[in-house]
């Protein structure tokens, strides 16, 4: 039995496991249905605690973080709330937190690469960001080898950094705009040959990465 399927929230057609968009022209979501009904927490590191709903068959062992559910003190009692419990997204190496680019994107960057790497991907991916998303592809690619460049407004730049030495196989390109005008340039970049768009928010490994934030809870 296929670990999952992805279809059309429309119409309903099953598409590729890698697909992007209904082959049918409709403008919809495409969405997993996973053959495992429930979920059994694996004894993986970070985000591949929930491998089961992730649409990849492996992982990337080094560099991936989770979300951390906690109970509030200070908070809950400055609010007068009894049972309040916090999301957090970041590095907190106290309460075992890892994200090392400090951001939920990084919930996104690694099923997304580990889906690339699958797919045996050579082309340079291209990602379009105003900050964060560069930083955890950054990440991802760096640990990974995959060719990457990123494309962010020039008034965002100064939100890149990364743990790692400098990686040549990250190229960054900055436009004169906004976050639009980043989106516009990275998909002419993609579309020309030897270059591979990640997918957005038509990628399913992004959307169902973020969707752990909900399982860990």
């Amino acid at each position: 039995m296929e670990k999952y399927v992805v279809r059309c929230s429309k119409c309903g057609e099953v598409h590729g496991p890698h697909s992007l968009n209904c082959k049918n022209g409709d403008d919809a979501l495409l969405r997993t249905e996973y053959s495992s009904k429930q979920l059994h927490p694996a004894d993986l590191p970070g985000i591949w605690r929930y491998q089961d709903w992730l649409p990849v068959n492996g992982i990337i062992e080094e560099g991936s973080g989770r979300t951390i559910n906690y109970k509030s003190q200070g908070f809950a009692e400055e609010y007068g709330l009894e049972d309040l419990w916090i999301a957090f997204n970041g590095y907190w190496p106290e309460r075992d937190a890892g994200m090392m680019t400090c951001t939920f994107k990084d919930l996104e960057s690694f099923p997304t690469m580990q889906l690339i790497r699958e797919l045996n991907e050579e082309r340079i991916m291209v990602v379009a960001s105003a900050g964060n998303t560069a930083r955890a592809f950054s990440h991802a690619c760096t640990i990974t080898g995959q060719p990457l460049l990123l494309v962010v407004p020039e008034n965002s730049a100064h939100r890149l950094w990364t743990t790692h030495e400098q990686n040549p196989s990250v190229c960054l390109v900055t436009v004169e705009g906004d976050y639009f005008d980043a989106i516009s340039l990275a998909g002419k970049i993609a579309s020309r040959d030897g270059f591979v768009n990640e997918g957005g928010a038509k990628n399913v490994a992004r959307r169902d990465g973020m969707a752990t934030v909900m399982l860990d809870a």
